[in-house]
This record gives C-alpha cells, structure tokens and sequence, in this order.
C-alpha cells in the first residue's frame, strides 16, 4: 500500500455526492477512519456541531453551481467528544468540456489558532474599549497614564504610541518583540526612520490630518533590516487621541501578526490548486491509448506539478534498457545530447527507484554521496538534486521509472512533491497496465476471431430472445445466405430442417431452441437442403452461454455428415470422432470447484491429457492428477480473482512419452457477490510449435 503523505484533510467527492478519496490523515482529526466516510457520506453531516449545521449547509448551497475557491470556518466533534474547529476550503471540479467532476476539498485543524484568535479578540476588545475611554478623557490623559501602560504591559496585541510627528512615545513588550528591539531603542525615534515605508507614511499622515481612525486586515510589510523575514501579514489600527478641543495628541498603533496564518491559507490555495492539476492530468493520462503517449503526458505533468526543469521517464525495463522512454524539458533547461539522456548502461541511483515502493527524493549532496552514483556521461546536463519514483507493472513488480530534478529556483524538492510524483506514478502504473490488458485481449479476441472463421463447421451465436448475432464463413457456405439478423423460426423453414425420418422438426426441439432453454446438446442428427437444392445431413451441437447463471445466448454448430451417413458402416470410427469434437471444443476444458479443486466437467480434450485417461475423473482433486504447479495456479485464481495463465510450459503427463509443451488459462467463474465460485480451465498442446522453432 502506497504512504500518503497528506497532513491536511483532504478529499475528493464525486457528482453523486459519494467520497471518491479521503485521505488517511482524516483519522488524526476526527477520530474517524477515511473509510468510514468512504462507506457513510453522510458522516460527515452528523460530525458536524449541532450549532454550526447551519452554515455548512448554507456553505453547499452558496457554491452549488459556482466555480472558484470556497471557505467556511466551522466546528466538529471528534469521535471521542471533542470539540475542534476546522478550516474548510473547497472548488469544484470540471473536465475540460465543462462537466461537473464533483469537489476537491481540504481541511486543517485550526482549533489553536481560534482559541487564540478568540483570546486576542477578547484582549483586542479590552484595548479598544480603553482606547474609546482614552479618546473621550484626552484631557486626563497624563493623570491616568499609570492605568494604559498596565493596559498595553498585559496585551498580547502590539501597542504603541506616537506623538503627532509619529515618534514613540510608548511601546509595549508585545510591540517590541513583534519589531524584534528593545522598547529602550524604540522611545524617541521617529516610526519610519525605523520602518521606512511611504504608502504606511500617507496613511499616518491621513489619520493625523484628518482624526478619523483605519484598519488593515492581513496587510503586507517587509522589513528592510531584517529580509530574512520575508514579507510579513498585519491585522493594525491606527486610533487618532484627541483632547478636549478635537485637536490631536497622538495615535495609538495596535497590530497582530497574521503572517502565520497567511501564508498557511495560501500554501492550503497552492496545494488544492497542484491536487486539481494532479486530477486533470489523470483525465489525460487515463485517456491515452499508447504507452508512448501516456510516458510523455506523464513526464510532463510530473515536471510541471514538482516544478522540476529535466524529466525522465522509461517503461520496460529489460537487461538494463528501457523499452519505451520519454523525456521533458522546461525552456529554460540545458539540452542533453539525444542519445544520452537516460543512460542504464551502467546502472545507476534509478535501480534503486526501481526496487523502492515508495519515493525517492535526494539533494544534490546526497545524491553524489549515494553508493549507486557513479556521475555523468560527457555532455549531460548537470542534476541538481533528485525525485523519483516507480512505475508497477501487473506483476507488482517495478517496471518503470519517473525521474525529475533541477528544482526551479535551485531550491530541494519537497515531501509534497514527493507525494504528488508517487500519486502520479501510481496513477501512470494503473493506465499502463490497462493499456497492457488492452493489447492482451486484442489479441485474444483476434485469435478467436480467427478460429471462429477458420472453422469448417457452421457456427452461428444467438443472443437471448434467438436472434442470429453472428455466423461464420461455413454457415453462410451452409445456408446460402447470411443467417445474421433473421428470424428463427424463418431460417428454419428457409433451409427445410427435418429429423432424419423425415418428420417436421418444431423450433424447440432445435439444438437453438434447447440450448436457448439451458440445456447442452450434442450429437442431433437432422437433415436440411442446402443452397443448391441437395439434401444435407448434419450434427448439431449447442450450448448455452451463460453468465451467473443467467442465459445470455447459445452456440450452436452444425457439422455436415451427409458423406458419414453415406459410408456409415465403413466410417463408424470416424463418425465418432466427429461426435467427440462436436460434444466440445477443439481445446482441452475442464471446470473445477471447492477448496481441494475437484472436477465438475471435464471434456474429451482433457480427459486426453490425463495420466491416467481410463479413471474417472470427475469428483477428484486436481492435485491427484496433475503438478503442483497447476494447483498453485488454481490458488493465485481464488486469491486475485484475476486470470492466471501459462505459455509453453513443459510437463510430463505420462511415463515413457517424454515431456510436451502446453499454453492455457486459469478463469475464474465468479458469483454475483464478485467471489470465485469455480475455476476454468482451458488448455491445448504446444509442442509442435515448440519443436518446430527449435528446429
């Protein structure tokens, strides 16, 4: 099972409303297993506090058909009792054709901070309060001086005052540490020979001009002295003190630092918008038909979700090469030469990848310290730092890599890149595999395909309500006409089936008819006239085509025996050799059931390549027959509900005939539940094929 790496709440809910992801970091916050929430959408409803139901559900319908970012601040309560506030931000999903894909939503446990955000209110509230009481008894000012510096001494909130010409006059301790001085280097000298900055500079002068006090919510400085700060967010007020005849004294500066929580709501922005980009790239990479294709599109996202500027990636591996390789370049990165832009000659870090279920990310340091790194061939582009990770083939084995390095900017990948790259590559691992399934039945298919039309006999498939759905080249030789589309009972009176006494054969009674019905029929003797007027006998064999038990169809074959009636006394071995293929494929096929695989339905075919072909087979285990290698094969079916097949594989089945070579296919019958019910085995022999090549 692939890490997430998510430390927020995240999830992804469909058009349905049914969660499609939830992250596992989930159960850190609410107590409550993702799957839970898999299971139960509604969980989230009830988790919800009663008093704050309201505004979630005033949350869905603002956003219902709207795009963009949405927030809401509300409060759950875990599954332990507690109460927790969480930060919710939420945006609609859309394919490129504007259909609505579901919600992509994140949630951050914010309690600390509301706890703090409401004892800074409540301490705000205090100061406000004082400061009205300032303003209105400016005259007293100085003889209540005592009580607002124990007010600004005992505040979380930054405080200071100026004089008119904006010098500190007084500065709490908050302040101070906020400015990163001591209040001694503060007093006396003017705000903004300390913190020069002009648009703050009109601003002071506008509240001292004017008397009319302003308030700034998350605004940005940065401090000129101290860059290692970075920009910074400030929830300030500028409060003018008046006394008694309006004019004013002085203005008293409150601020609190938000630049925490700032850059928090943005990184949780960035990272919904890199989970969109991720979401819309899995549309295209599921889309893709080639595996050339699908490399391409996955390098480049990976390079533009990571930020990296070089991006590899290959499929295939095989004796140290990639078969498949893709490669992507930002436009701003050095060029390698063609021929060695993924070298594997001689191994390298990118096995390590290979082996590893989770990825890998390296700074530049650690990658020239790594055991496996043994540099760069002459003319490659320098890497700075790595990121990789594996692509899994149906095996579960690696087969494939992705790798990304020259972070923008010279900075290191980070763990979220790491995440993002394994979600894509576990992603691009799933599509390749499809793609891989893809090609497989293709070729299946055209393999039956070609048998169905290489058989001489007639062959036509029926759907459920009888219809002719498909015949083969000898059926339309058979009839004179192509059967497809018409109607049974016509076709049946068009070719004047008969029984071979001559009696009216009625539609039911046809190897059509009874196979329609469920039953298995083999060996029907009728007589028909062909296309040319003569009168033909034939065997016809029929089987319906079933689905949990359900009949979906029928197989029927007519075998044409006009010349064995003909000859019948001289061709009896003959004649029952025709029977025998007719009774089943031409392929060896058997249906094993229960925990110990005991036979159910054997066919001539495989009765064939038993040991021991004059014992009764049905009602005994595959194991007293046959290797344990099948028995394995059998087992791997039960486990992974998934077919389990073998080519050209070499057993001995008898003493003294020497060793044959067989392909076949393990299938599962699976109940309505999903669960394998019984096993199909198909088989046919190999060797002369085997043989053939070898000479």
């Amino acid at each position: 099972k692939r890490q997430d790496f998510t430390y927020d709440w995240e999830y992804w809910s469909g058009a349905d409303g049914e969660y499609i992801y939830m992250s596992p970091s989930v159960e850190r916050i609410t107590g409550y297993r993702a799957e839970e929430f898999l299971y139960d959408p509604a969980l989230m409803q009830r988790i919800v506090h009663p008093d704050d139901r309201h505004l979630l559900e005033k949350h869905a319908s603002d956003k219902a058909g709207e795009q963009g970012v949405h927030q809401i601040d509300l409060r759950i309560v875990t599954r332990d009792g507690d109460m927790r506030w969480i930060g919710h931000i939420c945006q609609p999903v859309y394919r490129e054709d504007g259909t609505w894909l579901g919600t992509r939503g994140s949630n951050r446990d914010i309690t600390e901070r509301k706890v703090a955000e409401a004892q800074q209110t409540e301490l705000l509230e205090q100061v406000l309060e004082e400061r009205n009481v300032t303003a209105t008894l400016a005259a007293r000012i100085e003889r209540e001086w005592n009580l607002l510096e124990t007010i600004m001494d005992n505040t979380a909130t930054g405080v200071a005052y100026l004089d008119p010409e904006f010098n500190f006059v007084r500065v709490n301790q908050a302040y101070a540490a906020h400015s990163r001085f001591h209040p001694a280097e503060l007093i006396g000298r003017n705000h903004f020979d300390i913190f020069p900055d002009d648009e703050n500079l009109a601003i002071f002068e506008r509240v001292r001009d004017s008397g009319e006090p302003v308030e700034f919510k998350a605004r940005a400085f940065e401090y000129r002295d101290q860059p290692e700060r970075g920009v910074t967010y400030w929830d300030w007020t500028l409060v003018p003190v008046k006394d008694q005849v309006g004019e004013v004294r002085g203005l008293v500066l409150s601020l609190t630092d938000v630049t925490e929580s700032v850059r928090a709501a943005r990184q949780q922005e960035a990272h919904l918008v890199r989970m969109t980009a991720l979401l819309e790239c899995a549309q295209d990479v599921i889309a893709e038909q080639t595996v050339q294709g699908l490399l391409q599109r996955v390098i480049d996202a990976a390079r533009e979700l990571t930020g990296g500027r070089l991006g590899t990636a290959g499929h295939g591996y095989r004796s140290g090469e990639f078969v498949i390789a893709a490669n992507s370049r930002a436009e701003n990165a050095p060029r390698c030469p063609d021929s060695e832009v993924f070298v594997t000659g001689r191994g390298g870090v990118y096995l390590q990848i290979l082996d590893s279920p989770d990825p890998i990310r390296l700074t530049q340091e650690e990658l020239q310290d790594h055991p496996s790194w043994w540099g760069l061939p002459d003319g490659h582009a320098p890497l700075r730092g790595l990121l990789g990770t594996r692509l899994v083939g149906r095996d579960g084995q690696g087969d494939g890599v992705i790798m990304i390095t020259d972070k923008e900017g010279g900075g290191e990948f980070t763990a979220e890149d790491a995440a993002l790259l394994g979600q894509l590559g576990a992603l691009a691992s799933l599509a390749l595999q499809h793609i891989e399934a893809r090609r497989d039945a293709e070729r299946q298919a055209a393999e039956l395909n070609a048998v169905f039309e290489a058989m001489v006999d007639s062959v036509i498939v029926y759907n459920a309500t009888g219809d002719p759905v498909r015949a083969n080249r000898a059926a339309l030789d058979v009839h004179g006409f192509d059967p497809v589309g018409i109607d049974r009972q016509a076709l049946a009176g068009e070719i004047g089936v008969t029984h071979p006494d001559g009696r009216r054969v009625d539609l039911e009674e046809t190897a059509s008819g009874r196979a329609l019905r469920g039953e298995r029929v083999a060996g029907e003797p009728f007589v028909y006239v062909n296309a040319a007027g003569e009168k033909r006998n034939v065997v016809t064999s029929g089987a319906p085509m079933t689905d949990n038990g359900e009949i979906l169809g029928a197989v029927v074959v007519w075998h044409d025996v006009t010349e064995r009636e003909q000859l019948l006394a001289q061709n009896r071995q003959q004649r029952e050799f025709l029977e025998r293929l007719i009774d089943s494929a031409p392929i060896a096929i058997a249906v094993v059931s229960g925990p110990d695989h005991r036979y159910e339905l054997v066919n001539e075919a495989y009765r064939a390549i038993v040991p021991e072909p004059d014992v009764p087979i049905l009602g005994r285990c595959v194991a007293e027959l046959f290797p344990k290698v099948i028995l394995d094969m059998i087992d791997e079916v039960y486990r992974t509900r998934d077919v389990v097949s073998f080519r050209e594989v070499g057993v001995a089945l008898a003493q003294g005939k020497g060793e044959t070579y067989w392909n076949g296919d393990h299938v599962p019958l699976l109940t309505e539940a999903g669960e394998v019910e019984r096993v199909l085995i198909l088989t046919h022999e190999v060797t002369e094929q085997i043989l053939a090549r070898r000479h």
